[in-house]
């Protein structure tokens, strides 16, 4: 069996138990995902790397509080 991609108990635990916070965070990381992924591709076809480093870490980070 793989690993989740999703540790949601350690999530919450994060969130001090808040489920209410996680789902609300969650919806913006969804949002940002997309807008990072955007940045990416751009940065990519433009072959800017900086741009891509930046947008991949900011996705790092972002995904971070998720545990995941």
């Amino acid at each position: 069996m793989a690993d989740a991609a999703f540790d949601r108990a350690a999530a919450l635990d994060r969130m001090d138990g808040d489920e209410e916070l996680l789902v609300e965070l969650a919806h913006i990381f969804v949002d940002d995902v997309r807008e990072q992924m955007t940045r990416i591709r751009a940065a990519v076809a433009a072959r800017n790397a900086v741009e891509v480093q930046k947008s991949a870490h900011a996705l790092k980070g972002a995904s971070s509080n998720f545990h995941a």
